[in-house]
């Protein structure tokens, strides 16, 4: 007899010592060497309950993998731990959480409705079980289960919240908010009071619906959310004024998630009339919703945008500058300032920030073409041939590059009078975008400056007008074409479409016209235009040509 009671002792310690080491392990995530330890604990202790829990929630890592023969061996462990200890609420937690995720709802219902019988107390049970019933589309259980809730606990604000919602699927919004009406009076709370004046609002009983927003704040003058809905139905009967009130609070409260914030303004943004209509208005809005959080680099590009579509130029800058100074890893901020820069026409700072940015993003394309473009505005013409051959040595196989660089390509070996490379240039991209307008038209323009190939520059720029018929760089050099091939009448009616579309705001296509109309022997009109050209370019070769042409009219 004392034998074997040393030996139950001995027994009963060793394994002890296992289930501690198993713990440790457990706690640093080693899972297969703390699943060994437990058991190693279950074959010295059969009885070890919590071994048995334990070794059912680390029997599976990735459940979406696990075998029939893995489910089987958690389950067994789960339930041999609550039939050795049926009072612990965790285990039979963890097995009817371990039958969810199994999809067995039956069983997974079935255990938590005993769990409530044992533990009438514990409420997320009841919560907890209503998801299931939900999950099953049983409705009336769920409100069931929520009416012993609140027999148990009392009315309370999740109570009448969970309670609307349930109703709303079962008995439609009427009946759900006839009852949430019920509660509210018995439980009053600012977000009961927010949704009856949600209800209201859209069943379009605006006072109403003010009312009961007005008695969310009357309880709690910080609950943002009834300031939002009640600035809303303001908007909707027209009431700007308090509409503005309301909603310069909810854009300022730095409780507000900065995502909701964000989108608010975005969209109101979006009302153009609206915007222009109540500008001071709204650009009080867009300052407080960015002051809140100037580090939010949405806001910060929404508020950019703003103030330089509102003729606020400097404004928007200080906003970029600073958004890139709080997110200096950021690439989407550089690049919003370096597009601001862009539009303004800015060319030396664009040019210093997107160089700089070229040192830390050396592989993107756009950063190439806007150097290049840089460049070609400050007639640094060599530079921006460089980078757009940069652009083509980092996606030379990239159709939309070649494409892009080529045709930026094509004008700027032409302004340096490289016309051979010009056109092997404009060749590359129609051989893979044989209708790009823009090279199209340039081509042929060049083409006929050259007065070579005029047949091939003809059937180039014919394309481009019968595309856009209303463009009138395209139909003057169409028009000019026509006219160095004689065809000088055919020429006359396509400048006079060009004049329609306003062609008269260009100096060359005034010229051109002029010249047409002068090989008509239409002299006065002809001096007409190019004297309407030489108010726009009054340049000494245009001056001494119209010079020439006036001494050698025929008489």
């Amino acid at each position: 007899m004392l034998t074997s009671t040393l030996f139950s002792q001995t027994k009963s310690e060793s394994a002890d010592d296992y289930y501690l080491d198993a713990l440790e392990y457990y706690q640093l995530d080693e899972r297969l060497k703390a699943k060994e330890l437990f058991e190693k604990v279950i074959s010295l202790d059969p009885n070890h309950d919590a071994a048995h829990f334990y070794l059912g929630i680390l029997g599976i890592d990735d459940m979406s993998k696990a075998s029939a023969e893995d489910i089987k061996y958690c389950e067994e462990h789960l339930k041999s731990a609550i039939q050795l200890d049926s009072t612990n609420y965790w285990y039979k937690y963890f097995l009817a959480s371990f039958y969810q995720a199994t999809d067995r709802n039956e069983l997974t219902i079935k255990l938590f409705e005993e769990m409530i019988e044992q533990f009438p107390k514990k409420s997320s049970l009841y919560f907890e079980a209503i998801n299931i019933y939900l999950s099953e589309n049983d409705v009336s259980k769920a409100i069931e289960t929520l009416d012993k809730i609140e027999k148990i606990s009392g009315k309370s604000e999740i109570i009448g919240v969970t309670g609307t919602e349930l109703r709303l699927k079962s008995e439609g919004t009427e009946a759900a908010f006839k009852y949430l009406e019920e509660f509210y009076k018995e439980c009053a709370t600012p977000r009961l009071a927010t949704m009856l004046g949600d209800y209201y609002a859209q069943s379009f009983n605006d006072s109403l619906a003010i009312d009961y927003y007005n008695r969310a704040i009357d309880m709690d003058p910080d609950y943002i959310t009834a300031y939002l809905q009640r600035g809303n139905t303001y908007f909707a009967i027209r009431d700007y004024d308090n509409f503005f009130n309301d909603i310069i609070k909810f854009v300022s409260n730095p409780d507000v998630m900065p995502q909701f914030r964000s989108s608010y303004i975005m969209e109101l943004l979006g009302h153009q009339q609206f915007t222009m209509a109540f500008l001071p208005q709204m650009d009080s809005l867009v300052r407080s919703a960015y002051n809140v959080n100037p580090k939010d680099s949405i806001m910060s590009e929404i508020a950019s945008n703003f103030y330089y579509q509102t003729g606020q130029t400097d404004e928007a800058f200080e906003v970029l500058k600073q958004n890139m100074e709080n997110h200096p890893e950021s690439f989407n901020a550089k690049f919003s300032c370096l597009l601001a820069y862009y539009s303004a026409g800015d060319w030396d700072n664009t040019m210093n920030l997107v160089s700089d940015m070229i040192v830390d993003y050396p592989r993107k394309v756009d950063l190439y073409q806007i150097k290049g473009i840089a460049h070609w505005q400050r007639e640094e013409y060599d530079s921006a041939v460089d980078s757009y051959l940069n652009m083509l040595s980092i996606k030379p196989k990239d159709s939309a590059t070649v494409v892009i660089a080529n045709n930026a390509l094509g004008d700027l070996y032409h302004t340096l009078g490289d016309t051979k490379k010009a056109f092997n240039c404009y060749e590359k991209v129609l051989k893979i975008d044989p209708e790009n307008l823009s090279v199209l038209n340039n081509y042929a323009y060049y083409l006929s400056l050259q007065e070579k190939k005029l047949k091939k520059a003809y059937k180039m720029s014919k394309k481009t007008i019968e595309a856009e018929p209303s463009n009138a760089t395209y139909l003057d050099t169409y028009g000019w074409i026509l006219y160095l091939m004689g065809r000088h009448i055919e020429s006359k009616a396509i400048f006079k479409q060009a004049m329609i579309y306003g062609g008269k705001e260009s100096s060359t296509i005034l010229d051109h016209y002029a010249e047409v109309l002068y090989a008509l022997e239409e002299y006065d009109l002809a001096f007409i235009y190019w004297d309407q050209a030489m108010l726009k370019d009054d340049s000494q070769e245009l001056r001494e040509r119209v010079k020439l042409r006036k001494a050698n009219k025929k008489k």
